[in-house]
């Protein structure tokens, strides 16, 4: 018998449950890899930290988070981002003396995911209206492809289909599926070489658009 799962907004406790769920979906992932190198502590820490920041200090976003009624486990979490109009692109990093190898990978990684998001928003999006973005859908293995992520992606494209916003989201192999199904487009792929990065591997990074649907 399939679990029962229920979608609900993240809680600050709840916190550490969703960086959790992002570990274990991100286990085997090679872009998520080198998100991690040069990082002072474990990644699941910077997610923690992130996550939480997010969540008290910036009113675009919305954390939800999926649960077992059963168990009462967090199973599946998300972040959607309502961005409002007019908004412009990021700051720039200097580069500092002293900083070991695994710095400035991090640091060139960290621009390189910066240049990819502007080329996207400024091809795509970037008119300056404002947009819904699907930054983060996590899923731990074994409650895939049982409705959790089909929950998150509605919840997000139905708040942006009341505003007549634009849903934009950068998607791995994994997620295309549950993409396509809800409507989203791709609307170029991009290769990604994450060995400057310190990870043996690409990252095909498709860039997908889902246009606002009316009502009825």
């Amino acid at each position: 018998m399939p679990p029962t799962l229920a979608l609900s907004l993240l809680t600050e406790e709840s916190v550490p449950a969703f960086a959790a769920v992002d570990d274990a979906a991100m286990a085997s992932w090679p872009y998520a890899q080198a998100m991690g190198v040069g990082l002072p502590g474990p990644r699941i820490e910077m997610v923690e930290r992130w996550v939480r920041r997010g969540l008290l200090h910036d009113s675009t976003q919305t954390y939800l988070r999926v649960c077992d009624e059963g168990s009462g486990e967090m199973v599946a979490g998300a972040l959607w981002r309502f961005a409002p109009a007019e908004e412009g692109g990021g700051g720039t990093e200097e580069e500092e003396e002293g900083q070991s190898e695994g710095e400035r990978k991090a640091k060139a990684f960290g621009r390189a995911r910066r240049e990819m998001w502007e080329a996207f928003r400024a091809g795509f999006f970037g008119g300056g209206e404002a947009y819904a973005n699907l930054q983060i859908l996590v899923t731990i293995p074994q409650y895939r492809r049982q409705g959790a992520a089909s929950q998150l992606i509605e919840w997000g494209t139905k708040r942006a289909d009341e505003r007549g916003l634009k849903c934009v989201l950068m998607a791995s192999e994994a997620g295309l599926g549950a993409y396509l199904k809800h409507g989203f487009k791709v609307v170029r792929e991009v290769e990604m070489d994450l060995r400057p990065y310190g990870v043996d591997a690409t990252e095909l990074r498709r860039w997908m658009v889902r246009e606002p649907r009316k009502a009825g």
